[in-house]
């Protein structure tokens, strides 16, 4: 009997020292990793961990935000919804660091000059410059793969041309280039003079929604990949949604060998991602939104 409580005791002891290991890797397999970066206030980036449970509610948080824009039938409405959002987005720590407040202000344009706003606002509206796939001002919210975000100082840095290119593309009459003028001068202050002080926003990313592979044989960009997902948004022509498979249409960027399809331009929001997988989420304000389901005659 002696022996046989010696035994148990040792036994115990040996089970002691293994169930912290064991039940640390059993915590840490369970955790899903989640960075948030901040696009605009001069950025910020910030990784949490959230269990399994957690990480499939944020994805039915944006499932269910798309869904509730897709209802709305104003633009205060959206900017409510998106306001929503940021509160049960701040429950899992995913604001980067903002303050709810911050946050709010941040993925509805409320660091921007709302008269200068109202003011284009208008005279895109009077002009109709906008069309089925391209439209200003637009809350988005997407979750998309095959996507990448691009700091706009680096993409007028690298190929000043590709920028140029958007101008003449979205915007093919006078009345258009003259919004665009705008919305590059107020492009260039931003990257080239120190303004925080009187508009405390960085203007934000490109983002670069499919891309297009170079083909060695056919020495040619032939490799089509399209961004998945979906990608929603509230902008001055109303509610426009893309599902499935689409490219961006306003221009071009070219990372290395591949060329990616920028659909977005101006965001200023949130950038939310699963470390453990290829898609992004996203929710802000975006300057100009371009997107489509073929891939963009430019890059053929």
């Amino acid at each position: 009997m002696k022996k046989l409580i010696s035994a148990i005791v040792i036994l115990l002891f040996i089970g002691l020292a293994f169930a912290p290991s064991i039940n640390a890797n059993v915590g840490k397999e369970e955790l899903v990793e989640f960075t948030t970066e901040v696009c605009g206030l001069n950025g910020g980036k910030q990784t949490v961990k959230l269990t399994q449970q957690q990480a499939d509610e944020v994805e039915a948080l944006f499932n269910s935000i798309r869904e509730r824009l897709n209802a709305t039938e104003s633009r205060e409405e959206a900017e409510e919804i998106f306001k929503d959002a940021v509160v049960e987005l701040d429950k899992y720590g995913l604001l980067g660091g903002l303050s709810v407040k911050q946050a709010q202000r941040l993925v509805t344009g409320g660091f921007y000059n709302s008269k200068l706003i109202n003011t284009i606002e208008k005279r895109i509206k009077n002009n109709h410059i906008y069309s089925e796939n391209a439209d200003f001002f637009c809350l988005i919210i997407g979750k998309t793969s095959s996507t990448v975000f691009i700091p706009l100082g680096r993409m007028l840095s690298d190929d000043i041309l590709s920028v140029l290119f958007t101008i003449s593309y979205i915007l093919p009459n006078l009345a258009r280039y003259f919004i665009g003028a705008f919305i590059m001068t107020l492009v260039l202050f931003q990257t080239f003079f120190p303004l925080r002080t009187f508009f405390p926003l960085a203007v934000g990313n490109g983002i670069g929604l499919g891309h297009s592979e170079y083909d060695f044989c056919y020495q040619d960009y032939t490799i089509h990949k399209p961004a998945e997902g979906f990608f929603a948004s509230y902008c001055l022509a109303g509610i426009k949604e893309w599902d499935g498979s689409f490219y961006g249409q306003i221009c071009m960027y070219a990372l290395g060998f591949s060329l990616s399809h920028i659909g977005v331009q101006g965001f200023t929001g949130l950038k939310i991602n699963n470390v453990e997988n290829d898609e992004v989420s996203y929710i802000g304000l975006a300057l100009s939104v371009g997107l489509g389901y073929n891939i963009p005659l430019f890059s053929e």
